[in-house]
């Protein structure tokens, strides 16, 4: 369903705050929108029925019924699916208990984000990262774990890589390091802390890539957005997002690790020359 979500996308800023509430409705609860009337749709986020067609006619759309019809195809697709993903796991599983239902849910949750997820943004990321001079990663509070991880994993393949830090970093010393060829990764999920968003923004009239991960397309964070890897959430909660954001995150390194095959080898030849017998047990 991305082709639709982009074009919502592409046009969000441009319509009026009344055809906004419309969008993030589309967005965030595409159920609600396939299977109620405009009169019903406009109701349950204040704006009236000519607002919700007025839409519809944004998008290029014949009416409503066009807008349902697209919704319904698409969902129905993903749900399709879904079921048979839970079909198999419900097969392979003996018993049930709590934290291996707990399990099977992030397992889902994996699986509806590649449903929903364009790959192109994920390559467009990857290329950004590889061929850039340097790379600043953005996450507070809940996303700061995610943040720290991927600093880490991408700074084992190339470097220098940092890892903003809010509490100790002076961020006009920060921003003068930020340049053309900088890419910023910013991890931005709901309730969209405000220093990750203003981080981006500064850095992006800098010229920096800014890369963000995120539970929206038009979360706050977009705006400032070069490239924006949506991960599909049916709920808001940064902390049930993790098992998806680590999958995404992994994937990126991934490719940058691939990207990158020599420079990664050769220092991971240099790594293996270190003495490391204070650091980590050897077997």
């Amino acid at each position: 369903m991305y082709d639709f979500r982009d074009l919502i996308k592409s046009k969000y800023y441009n319509l009026s705050k009344g055809q906004q509430k419309v969008a993030s409705l589309v967005l965030e609860d595409s159920y609600f929108v396939a299977l109620n009337p405009a009169s019903e749709i406009g109701k349950q986020i204040g704006v009236s029925e000519t607002t919700v067609i007025r839409f519809c006619y944004s998008l290029d759309l014949k009416g409503f019924s066009e807008l349902q019809t697209m919704l319904r195809e698409q969902l129905w697709s993903a749900e399709n699916s879904l079921e048979n993903f839970y079909k198999e796991k419900l097969e392979l599983a003996g018993g049930s208990n709590f934290y291996t239902n707990v399990m099977k849910k992030d397992c889902s949750k994996i699986q509806e984000t590649i449903l929903y997820l364009n790959e192109q943004d994920i390559h467009t990321a990857v290329q950004k990262l590889t061929k850039a001079d340097n790379i600043y990663v953005s996450g507070m509070r809940a996303s700061f774990g995610a943040a720290h991880w991927l600093s880490f994993a991408l700074g084992i393949i190339k470097d220098p890589v940092y890892l903003y830090r809010q509490d100790t970093d002076d961020l006009y010393q920060v921003m003068n390091q930020i340049k053309e060829n900088t890419a910023v990764i910013a991890i931005s999920f709901h309730r969209y802390a405000k220093e990750t968003v203003h981080f981006a923004e500064l850095a992006k009239k800098r010229g920096a890539f800014i890369i963000s991960l995120t539970d929206s397309p038009i979360s706050p964070i977009a705006k400032y957005s070069d490239c924006v890897i949506h991960l599909f959430q049916a709920k808001r909660s940064t902390l049930d997002a993790a098992p998806s954001l680590f999958s995404v995150m992994n994937a990126i390194v991934s490719g940058v690790s691939v990207k990158m095959h020599d420079q990664f080898k050769q220092r991971q030849k240099q790594f293996d020359l270190l003495e490391i017998n204070d650091m980590f047990y050897m077997e």
